[in-house]
């Protein structure tokens, strides 16, 4: 996707992936007075290439959704403006079913937590639990959209861990909140797993049920057990990625940052400095 915010003045490009940028042709090469670009998984082993094309295609602002990669070519790239913009969902696409409707106990989309899954996985099969998860690598949970929001509304417990973890030859030190978890919480599921380091600052609670390693059964059984316990919890985080997270108020903050950019390259009066959050 490609926005020119302000005609031939403000070029923004959000990115799957630095690599995505060559599929950018040719807007990347337009002469706008600001090209910024929102970098999804700039993962620490691609640092180095991730500089390189920013520097290649002179790039002025770049937003990243990983905190530390923020923090880091805000050092290493002083004359770009590098921000930290959390990922963030669109709620409106969203549903909760109640809890009487709720027929999936447990739920890992996207990435496994092996560690996690190989604990748990016999025991939700003894206990005739309905455990829904990656059978086999690349596959999918739910084949298409429609199916994966609804999943999402039938699970009681969607488990979330960071990709520092499940995944660290390809994050590095990078510990991120992905969409799964501001999906989980939307959708009213309790999450359970590893909250990410970026999370953290971003809630001044703690909105996930960290995994017990000395005991994942025992403390997966209680869970189920005590569901109803934990409803505050999760009508707590439902309403917090409703006021908060949304993806209408990252853009908000977005358009604030490249109109003070484009206000300065037009008038010299403000320069914005990189920061770690915007």
């Amino acid at each position: 996707m490609v926005s020119n915010l302000h005609k031939d003045k403000l070029l923004f490009i959000p990115l799957m992936g630095i690599e995505q940028i060559s599929r950018a042709f040719p807007y990347i090469r337009m002469q706008s007075l600001v090209k910024s670009i929102y970098v999804f998984d700039a993962w620490e082993p691609n640092f180095d290439r991730v500089e390189q094309l920013i520097v290649a295609y002179h790039i002025n602002v770049a937003f990243f959704s990983a905190r530390q990669s923020a923090e880091h070519f805000a050092r290493v790239l002083p004359e770009v403006a590098s921000f930290w913009v959390p990922e963030g969902v669109r709620a409106n696409e969203y549903s909760a079913l109640p809890d009487s409707d709720r027929d999936i106990d447990v739920l890992q989309v996207g990435r496994k937590f092996d560690w996690y899954h190989d604990r748990i996985v016999e025991y939700c099969r003894k206990a005739g639990l309905r455990y829904l998860y990656e059978e086999t690598k690349g596959s999918l949970v739910f084949p298409t959209r429609r199916d994966f929001l609804r999943g999402l509304s039938r699970a009681r417990i969607s488990v979330c861990v960071p990709s520092a973890i499940t995944h660290p030859e390809r994050s590095g030190s990078v510990s991120t909140m992905t969409i799964r978890y501001l999906q989980s919480m939307i959708a009213k599921c309790l999450v359970v797993g590893c909250i990410p380091e970026d999370m953290k600052e971003l809630f001044d609670y703690s909105p996930v049920v960290e995994i017990d390693r000395n005991d994942p059964v025992g403390q997966l059984d209680a869970l189920l057990k005590s569901y109803d316990n934990y409803r505050p919890l999760i009508e707590r985080n439902y309403r917090e990625v409703l006021e908060k997270h949304d993806w209408k108020h990252r853009m908000i903050e977005v358009d604030r940052v490249l109109s003070l950019w484009q206000e300065w390259w037009i008038t010299g009066q403000y320069y914005p400095q990189s920061s770690s959050s915007i």
